[in-house]
């Protein structure tokens, strides 16, 4: 797009900026914390294996309409945004004219900031919330929550608040389910190990110098779960490669 005015092209390159940060970053980081969490606790990864098999198979990858099949895998990424909030801090937006809430005043022209971890680390809400727990998002019979007694992640925090949440929520959330189904279908994560064959143990710290919260660069073994699913990887590549 041309145009001759130095502001709307200063305008334009902070909007592509901004969707390349905006998305392909917190995408990014959410597929690490994800990564993290089956490092961290394997007999999730050994349950969301098994409900995965038993839906899809072995024999095929998975796709977005297999997601209303999978509750454990569903409430495992809601729990993962609740865990370690992407970005913890929000996004900055200014008010538009003058507003109250809750008794304080809030002048037009004030930058404004949804906190983000405060939501998702109320232990109102959350008895315990550091503790990674999928459950939390399930009902007794396995089904996902529908009730509004703790906040949704999909929805109530991680793309932002009111009418200026993340308009890519709905494609990002898509992107993140089938990134995340494809990787536990296809392959086994465990530890890095050491020369004497010994899994190194695992240290996890988070940088916290952005507007994004990434973890530390870290070391793990990602193999195929066998040959058929290494066959089926390649077959993917090799049919799409034309758009990688």
């Amino acid at each position: 797009m041309a145009t001759n005015d130095p502001e709307m092209e200063r305008l334009i390159e902070n909007m592509g900026g901004m969707f390349i940060a905006d998305g392909a970053d917190t995408s990014v980081t959410a597929i690490k914390n994800l990564i993290t969490a089956l490092l961290l606790f394997p007999e999730i990864q050994t349950k969301l294996q098994a409900e995965m098999d038993s839906v899809i198979g072995l024999d095929c990858l998975p796709n977005l309409s297999d997601k209303l099949n999978l509750p454990y895998l569903h409430a495992t990424l809601k729990e993962c945004l609740h865990w370690h909030s992407i970005v913890p801090g929000g996004f900055p937006h200014m008010t538009t004219e003058d507003d109250e809430y809750n008794e304080y005043f809030i002048p037009k022209g004030s930058i404004v900031t949804g906190n983000t971890w405060a939501v998702f680390y109320d232990e109102e809400c959350f008895p315990e919330p550091m503790k990674f727990d999928p459950t939390q998002f399930l009902m007794p019979d396995s089904h996902l929550r529908t009730d509004k007694d703790v906040p949704d992640p999909d929805f109530d925090a991680t793309f932002g608040f009111g009418q200026r949440k993340c308009p890519g929520m709905y494609f990002g959330l898509a992107s993140y389910c089938l990134s995340a189904a494809s990787l536990i279908a296809c392959f086994n994560i465990t530890p890095e190990v050491g020369e004497t064959g010994e899994p190194i143990p695992l240290k996890f710290e988070y940088l916290g110098k952005e507007v994004v919260l990434h973890p530390e660069p870290f070391k793990c073994r990602i193999t195929p779960r066998s040959p058929e699913v290494a066959a089926l990887i390649r077959a993917g590549y090799d049919e799409n490669s034309a758009y990688i």
